[in-house]
């Protein structure tokens, strides 16, 4: 039997990939075993193994989806900012926080100034991208502003502002339904930077 160069590399990042996992595990068991069963209950370890269980969630790349509905209030976009940096910090994925921040802020308060109903923010990850979308009650689709708007304009940069910061984005109208009107969604992605390429000897 011969064994290349390829086989032996390969064969070493399964071992290495075995040794990280178990690893990973002893540190669980041992953040588990740190204490009782009323104290990982409580709180006092529970940091610990939610931090390491999700780091191995996300190395294996699972997907994941959240979901915050809101009234049409003035303080929405803040809850919605403040919700998605809750929930980036919590997943490491601190480098899409600020883009996905400004451009959920903006469709939040959009949907508040331009219609009357609910509304919703979705952020869904599949990695490495991330979906944000906002639905709300208005079939009306947004038009861009016709002059663009100047520098000294309050309003009309939404779309300007989505074409800026996201990758890719865009909007669908849904049709009424039997609950009711569909309203609209409009979505944005985030990707994160592609790796750096492998030091070549």
């Amino acid at each position: 039997m011969t064994v290349s160069r390829q086989d032996f590399e390969d064969a070493m990042a399964a071992y290495w990939g075995v040794k990280q996992t178990q690893t990973t595990q002893s540190k669980i068991m041992g953040a588990v075993g740190a204490g009782t069963a009323g104290a990982v209950r409580g709180g006092k370890h529970f940091d610990v193994i939610a931090d390491l269980l999700a780091k191995s969630f996300e190395d294996a790349g699972y997907p994941w989806q959240y979901e915050l509905g809101f009234p049409c209030d003035p303080r929405s976009p803040r809850i919605a900012r403040t919700t998605v940096r809750t929930v980036l910090d919590a997943h490491h994925l601190n480098e899409l926080g600020y883009r996905a921040e400004l451009l959920v802020s903006e469709l939040v308060t959009n949907s508040v100034q331009h219609t009357k109903g609910p509304a919703a923010v979705r952020l869904h990850w599949l990695h490495p991208v991330l979906r944000g979308s906002v639905w709300d009650m208005s079939p009306d689709l947004p038009r861009p502003v016709r002059p663009a708007a100047s520098i000294y304009d309050e309003a009309g940069r939404g779309l300007a502002i989505l074409d800026l910061v996201a990758d890719r984005w865009g909007g669908c109208a849904i049709g009424d339904g039997p609950y009711g009107p569909g309203g609209k969604t409009i979505w944005f992605e985030l990707a994160l930077a592609a790796a750096p390429p492998p030091l070549t000897p």
